[in-house]
């Protein structure tokens, strides 16, 4: 006889209502929604400040920046318990995100042209001593803090080789000033658009390697967490700018363009597997006997392990960034 027929009902009903699950198939990121009961689907694309790319021709690179996830949590809270999976990504060094990322640096310029614009040369940009000594952080620039992935979360953020370091302009990533005053880029970038009459743009991509869906709300009984493998490049978080005014991010020269909805490959790149031990699984039962009795409610928590082959994620993510290149590239050109 299974372990869990031992259990007591109640246990039995906490697990049934709130056990997270993994698939190995291939997901899509969970679709946003805001407003009222969450009614309103949102665009696929964001425009602040349009007026930033009006007339916009000749163009260089301030910064191009890939955020991979290497580890996240999923969860969902309702009224009398919560669900989480924590995420693990293995595999995948960062020579491999490297070379993604100096790829699709490549395919961003690439795209920059083919929609007529003239991009100039990054190194008469670093020829400026504004925006030269600028900070400049460590490639690849690690970040461990809640951000969107949960607590305790795992991102490497990647410039192309060719950068010498990555060069975070003001809210490019959640919690990093990338500088303060004279020595943040955003300011340096404005002062070569003094002296050159070169807009800077600057584009970030966070791309998550674990697609969940979930539900919960504290006037509910039950959640649900389900997650499977999918390279996305994340909502809010992924977006390109352009920065030309020391008046900060409110200001008319400076504008961005945010992806809304998740963009997500339909490429496999990984194995997932449920790694949560015994030990944890029936210490976690027992708690949760004693907590619903008690009317506190249980909670649940699995681990999960992707485990990525090399080739087919680097298929994966590229095919992801390159749709986003499109959408993003393509939305600034209507924009002129």
């Amino acid at each position: 006889m299974s372990r869990k027929a031992f259990l007591p009902l109640a246990f039995l009903a906490a697990v049934t209502a709130c056990s997270p699950s993994a698939t190995n198939g291939v997901t899509k990121g969970q679709e946003v929604h805001s407003g009222p009961f969450g009614m309103i689907t949102a665009d696929s694309v964001k425009v602040d400040t349009s007026a930033a790319f009006k007339g916009l021709q000749k163009v260089t690179v301030g910064s191009y920046t890939i955020g991979f996830a290497t580890y996240k949590t999923a969860s969902a809270k309702v009224m009398k318990g919560s669900s989480s999976g924590h995420n693990t990504l293995l595999g995948i060094d960062d020579a491999t995100m490297q070379k993604i990322t100096d790829e699709s640096y490549k395919n961003f310029v690439a795209d920059l042209k083919a929609k007529g614009y003239t991009v100039v040369d990054r190194s008469e940009l670093m020829a400026n001593k504004d925006f030269n000594s600028t900070k400049t952080y460590p490639n690849p620039y690690e970040d461990s803090t809640s951000g969107f992935f949960g607590e305790a979360s795992k991102l490497k953020y990647f410039a192309p080789s060719s950068f010498n370091g990555v060069k975070i302009f003001m809210g490019d990533i959640v919690g990093t000033m990338g500088g303060f005053a004279t020595d943040s880029p955003t300011v340096g970038a404005a002062k070569y658009f003094d002296v050159s009459g070169v807009k800077v743009i600057h584009a970030i991509y966070v791309l998550d390697f674990a697609n969940n869906d979930t539900s919960g709300g504290l006037s509910r009984w039950s959640t649900q967490v389900k997650i499977g493998q999918g390279m996305t490049v994340i909502p809010t978080a992924s977006k390109l700018s352009v920065s030309a005014d020391q008046g900060g991010l409110m200001a008319t020269g400076n504008g961005s363009i945010t992806i809304g909805q998740p963009i997500s490959s339909d490429k496999e790149f990984a194995t997932v597997s449920d790694k949560t031990s015994d030990t944890h699984m029936v210490a976690e039962g027992a708690a949760n006997v004693i907590a619903t009795l008690g009317g506190i409610g249980g909670s649940q928590s699995r681990d999960f392990e992707f485990q990525a082959r090399p080739k087919d994620f680097k298929a994966a993510a590229s095919d992801a960034i390159e749709q986003a290149n499109t959408v993003l590239v393509g939305k600034m050109s209507e924009l002129k």
